[in-house]
């Protein structure tokens, strides 16, 4: 159970059974993951670091990696928070695809912490729309429910050009979670404090 399996993906989708995963081409075989967690700016490797780290992933016994609150640098410099930097996401492609080739398996939110602001979701105020609460609207509000749809699609319809593959259809990306922590009871907390 664990290891890599170079590359990532080649016994097609991780599917779950009963209580353990396993990969459509390798029915009954227990899957188990184990993986490091990158945040920020770690997440935008030069092609160098990306082989490097992707290198010790393997040699530390991982075989997966979170790429999480990731998603302000894949919108830098956008003015309206949506748009996606190729430069960051050349980064970001290439650290994942070399992850892949190595077999690490890759798993992220689509959102974490981007920052939205009110006026991007609607509301005539100033500033940023805290996490927490951008989290606990995207459930009641349609217009923040639509910009966490668009950033969603922007992220999943991306090609990555080394592997030639969507997002969306990476089996080296199973795991993708709709929202980090994504629970109404934080934001209704927070609001208390």
């Amino acid at each position: 159970i664990g290891g890599t399996d170079a590359p990532a993906g080649k016994y097609g989708r991780l599917l779950a059974n009963g209580p353990h995963f396993e990969f459509e081409k390798k029915p009954g075989v227990k899957q188990r993951f184990y993986g490091v967690n990158f945040c920020s700016t770690a997440n935008f490797p030069s092609a160098q670091q990306a082989d490097q780290l992707a290198d010790r992933f393997v040699r530390l016994g991982y075989n997966s990696v979170r790429i999480h609150h990731y998603d302000n640098g894949c919108v830098e410099g956008s003015t309206d928070g949506l748009t996606l930097n190729p430069e960051k996401m050349a980064k970001l492609d290439g650290f994942l695809a070399a992850c892949f080739k190595r077999g690490l398996y890759a798993t992220t939110d689509l959102y974490v912490s981007r920052k939205v602001m009110w006026r991007h979701i609607g509301i005539d105020l100033d500033g940023q729309v805290e996490m927490q609460v951008f989290k606990a609207l995207i459930a009641v509000h349609e217009p923040a429910y639509q910009n966490w749809a668009t950033f969603a699609k922007s992220l999943l319809t991306h090609v990555n050009p080394h592997t030639g593959r969507r997002y969306a259809d990476e089996p080296g990306m199973p795991f993708i979670a709709l929202i980090n922590e994504g629970s109404i009871g934080y934001a209704k907390q927070e609001a208390r404090e």
